[in-house]
């Protein structure tokens, strides 16, 4: 219960506190960051009543010399943002780069904030007429008019260093009417200058004085900011698809007319449009699983056994002596007529009217024969 209570109080404080948004801008090397960074400690001090830098900072302590100062404070590259106190007020500080690159990203953050701070570097004389040119320019926008514009001229420790009310006459700031402005010499690196923190007192007092006009400006401004850049994405977004449409439309004609050209060239009517491609069976749905027919077997072909005739004398006779007879699947027949008629009575021809197998051995077959006493001469 005690938690929920105060969550809720924090929730109407946060809900009752003021906030202001300020702008630090100026050339590179001007002094913004050094600038930003002592409010910050001047903060802190303030906030925990004690004369200690953060722990975070203890390696970029502020001192009084600008060479000091200019190793503390490295170039911004872009944009950086801090929280601070200033006159009762959460003030959120965005530090912009000031070289040329940087500065075109200024128009993008005046439409929401309540005041601008522009350091000018009061020793840098070269760069003086640089320095009034991007001011004037950064007046003439419509989100600053009428806001109030705190005008620093920083390094006043320094030699050379213009004083507060040359440098306003070199920098021929408009009529006061047109925005509530002052110029104010500091010396930014410095945490006891007296002078910083009496410029944003009085910066802090003009805006609470006009701050719910200031703030209703400043939401009116970033809804119609935001509005605008949502009508800037549905057109990009418009366009694109447009664009996009249009290939397709002359991807299509172009294939018209490729085949209307390549049917004319063949002779023939254009070509059919390519059939749908077949729709893949929906999940779990049984597919009819068809066999496929395998090659007929085919019988080997039929071994052909060429016989020869056996000579009076048992040896194999000699090519052309005996008939070559195709063989059949049983068995091979000699005709035994084509022998001569003097072994017309020996044993070979019992051998040839004896039916031999395929594959057998014709002397396994041979039958007992009884030979004469003595052979003819």
């Amino acid at each position: 219960m005690f938690g929920l209570l105060n969550n809720a109080y924090k929730s109407v404080r946060k809900k009752q506190e003021k906030r202001m948004t300020i702008v630090l801008l100026g050339l590179d090397s001007a002094g913004k960051t050094t600038l930003l960074h002592t409010l910050k400690v001047a903060s802190q001090r303030a906030a925990h009543g004690k004369r200690r830098h953060d722990p975070r900072m203890r390696m970029a302590t502020v001192t009084s010399t600008a060479e000091e100062a200019a190793f503390v404070a490295r170039p911004t590259l872009g944009f950086e943002e801090s929280s601070l106190q200033i006159s009762g007020y959460a003030c959120a500080v965005y530090d912009l780069g000031g070289s040329r690159l940087g500065r075109v990203n200024w128009p993008s953050y005046l439409d929401e904030v309540h005041a601008i701070v522009f350091v000018v570097d009061a020793a840098d004389s070269a760069r003086l007429d640089e320095a009034k040119e991007v001011l004037h320019a950064t007046l003439r926008n419509a989100h600053v008019a009428g806001k109030p514009v705190l005008v620093l001229a920083n390094k006043l420790d320094l030699p050379g260093a213009l004083p507060a009310a040359e440098l306003a006459a070199r920098l021929e700031l408009p009529d006061v009417r047109a925005s509530p402005h002052q110029v104010h010499a500091v010396t930014a690196a410095k945490l006891d200058d007296a002078r910083t923190f009496k410029a944003f007192k009085w910066l802090g007092s003009v805006v609470a004085s006009d701050y719910p006009a200031l703030h209703a400006r400043v939401d009116k401004d970033v809804a119609e900011k935001k509005r605008l850049e949502e009508l800037e994405r549905t057109e990009r977004k418009k366009r694109i698809e447009e664009r996009k449409a249009q290939r397709d439309k002359e991807r299509a004609d172009k294939d018209a007319a490729d085949a209307a050209a390549a049917a004319a060239a063949g002779g023939g009517s254009a070509p059919p449009a390519p059939a749908a491609a077949p729709q893949p069976p929906p999940p779990h749905a049984q597919v009819e699983m068809q066999p496929v027919p395998h090659p007929a077997k085919q019988a080997p072909p039929p071994e052909h056994v060429v016989a020869t005739d056996v000579g009076a004398k048992g040896r194999p006779s000699q090519p052309g002596e005996g008939a070559t007879v195709p063989s059949t699947p049983s068995a091979i027949a000699i005709d035994a007529s084509a022998a001569p008629r003097s072994t017309q009575h020996s044993p070979l021809a019992a051998i040839a009217a004896s039916p031999i197998e395929a594959g057998g051995n014709p002397m396994k077959r041979l039958p007992a024969i009884d030979l004469p006493p003595s052979l003819p001469s």
